[in-house]
């Protein structure tokens, strides 16, 4: 075990410049990054809220911290929060950055042994009103450190799982970014399809276009639809705590048994319905509900929202601009906790358009809202598989080490062999988004990932396994070896993912994850024998890329350098590189070209 300042080369805080010159702050991109302590949520940062100027950074105590800085959060109720610096940054008084020293460190394993151990940093936090942490007590702090080579290995294991879920919350921030821009823009804006036909007329809203109403949202939509009751309630339920919302998400559901949920635990929720917090709305405590289980329960602290004649989208959008925030933050009663209630959302009057165009935005904003969600539930699964591992790496319990990898066979269920029907049917652009990425680590001299559990414990459950992070070790056996037949392939695929067995489950799933291999060109089966079809993107096809890449990015608008990454995990590359990246350049550019796909801006791309 030893002090964090035996092994950092710097360890302090940052400052903030005076509030009371305006001067001293911006938001344009060309001001200098500045971390406050609630932007630290445990993972990395690579944008901030706020900027400082020039004159900001020069006048307060605010200085630079590198890339790869740790920051802990040392105040109030972030205390214990954690996060790192993509990118070179300032922070503010309540941040104290880490910059480790590489030769006696791994920053990123130092990360992960903060995150597990926060606990015993936190409870160390001082005062009475508000738990404060300080310099000396995270420089006395101390973590255990094996190895440099242990360190980093542990850290590519750990860092795989949050470079899945940063790149799952780059393409949520950017379908919302999306849908809101969409309903900005035709129902603020009125830039609405065949809006240069449509005369605007006077209304209690001011100028709306001829043929759109002003309604109460009683018209559009039902409030608090339906509660339970100790005649009607459940045994069990899964409550929604007003705690657990912060704005546009449900951050965390407790299961109760009726008889122990919370006496607020009364309203019912449905697929698609919004929440908002009635007390304090300038603080947006809001989000949609999204296929939520049975007998799913919110407080009473919500107004819940159901759409009853317009998309749940739509109401969505309309219910969370700044202007209905207004209204809300306007009409809210009480000094020490001013609150609405469900007839200030009743009379709230909101702007409908016609039937038609309502449908249209429900028809590209409702797949939209799905994917989201479906990437919510990937980011919670990734991240409660990397919580269930860290401690076990951080401790030992998990081996690295690849004799603990046993090859003991089940008998396996027979299966259909390779078919031409299989090697055409067309591969799901987002399956298995669920799940969990295996542990991307090399063996020693065979280049293979680590076993997922300690020989005496059960490993990672096949189908809790992101299912391109298993084509990534498709591509690595077949790399390494020769020509295999199937329950070869299957068995030496199943060693590498580390499974001492391959019954019948681990036998079927893998054989479909063959068949993937070879749909999207991985492999090529050859008279019933599978082998690597190309070591390099440069060795296959142009069209037959051009092909793979419309596959692997679908139909939604997506940045190009997530479209990027997601081309070469279809194709079974672990790391994108400057070959794969000029590559996949020259095949956006030829899409364009060809029609085959559309731009907006110089960011975003889709499949046309």
């Amino acid at each position: 075990m030893l002090a964090l300042e035996s092994v950092c080369s710097r360890i302090s805080s940052g400052g903030t410049p005076s509030r009371q010159n305006a001067d001293y702050f911006t938001r344009e991109p060309q001001g200098h990054l500045w971390v406050k302590s609630k932007e630290l949520l445990d993972g990395s940062i690579d944008d901030t809220e706020e900027k400082i100027t020039d004159a900001g950074l020069q006048s307060s105590a605010a200085k630079y911290f590198p890339k790869h800085t740790v920051l802990v959060a040392m105040y109030g109720a972030n205390v214990g929060q954690l996060g790192w610096l993509r990118r070179d940054a300032t922070v503010n008084q309540a941040v104290c950055g880490l910059v480790f020293d590489p030769q006696k460190a791994d920053w990123r394993f130092a990360f992960y042994s903060l995150l597990q151990n926060r606990g015993d940093l936190t409870i160390q936090a001082q005062g009475a009103a508000q738990q404060n942490l300080n310099q000396d007590l995270v420089r006395q702090f101390r973590i255990a450190l094996p190895s440099l080579p242990l360190q980093r290995r542990i850290a590519v294991i750990l860092s795989a799982y949050d470079e899945l879920i940063e790149n799952s919350q780059r393409r949520i921030r950017i379908l919302e970014e999306m849908a809101r821009a969409l309903y900005r823009e035709w129902f603020v804006n009125f830039r609405f399809p065949g809006h240069e036909k449509v005369p605007l007329v006077d209304s209690s809203l001011g100028p709306i276009p001829k043929g759109w109403e002003v309604k109460r949202l009683a018209d559009v939509a039902a409030v608090n639809r339906a509660q339970i009751n100790a005649r009607n309630a459940p045994d069990e339920l899964h409550y929604i705590d007003i705690s657990s919302v912060s704005p546009g998400q449900i951050d965390s559901i407790t299961t109760y048994a009726f008889a122990d949920a919370p006496g607020r635990a009364r309203r019912l929720v449905q697929h698609g319905d919004v929440l908002w917090s009635c007390v304090r709305p300038n603080r947006r405590s809001h989000a949609q509900v999204m296929q939520p289980a049975l007998n799913t329960i919110a407080s009473t602290g919500f107004a819940v929202l159901t759409a009853t004649k317009v998309p749940f989208t739509f109401l969505y959008f309309a219910t969370t601009t700044d202007d209905f925030v207004a209204f809300l933050t306007n009409n809210a009663t009480g000094a020490a906790y001013p609150a609405v209630t469900a007839s200030t959302f009743e009379k709230a009057e909101l702007l409908i358009p016609p039937a038609a165009l309502l449908k249209r935005f429900g028809d590209m904003t409702i797949p939209m809202a799905e994917e989201i969600h479906t990437l919510h539930r990937k980011i919670q699964n990734l991240r409660r598989t990397r919580d269930l591992l860290l401690p076990r790496l951080l401790s030992g319990q998990v081996s690295l080490d690849v004799s603990a990898v046993e090859d003991v066979a089940e008998p396996t269920a027979p299966a259909p062999p390779l078919s031409q029907t299989d090697l055409a049917s067309e591969e799901p652009a987002l399956r298995a988004a669920e799940e969990a990425p295996p542990y991307r680590v090399e063996r020693a001299g065979h280049g293979l990932p680590p076993p997922a559990e300690p020989a005496d414990e059960a490993p990672v459950p096949i189908d809790q396994i992101d299912r391109t992070a298993v084509l990534q070790v498709i591509r690595q056996v077949f790399s390494e070896g020769p020509p295999r037949e199937r329950d070869a392939a299957i068995r030496d695929v199943a060693r590498a993912l580390g499974y001492r067995r391959t019954g019948v489950r681990i036998h079927e799933i893998l054989h479909t994850d063959l068949l993937t291999a070879v749909r999207r060109g991985i492999l090529e089966n050859t008279g019933g024998a599978l082998r690597l079809l190309a070591r390099s993107i440069t060795d296959y096809e142009r069209d037959f890329l051009k092909q793979q890449f419309l596959a692997a990015i679908g139909r939604p608008w997506i940045a190009r350098d997530t479209a990027t990454r997601d081309f070469c995990r279809w194709l079974g590359f672990a790391r994108t590189g400057p070959v794969i990246e000029d590559t996949a350049r020259s095949l956006i550019n030829g899409l364009l070209r060809e029609g085959r796909l559309e731009a907006d801006g110089a960011e975003l791309i889709r499949r046309i």
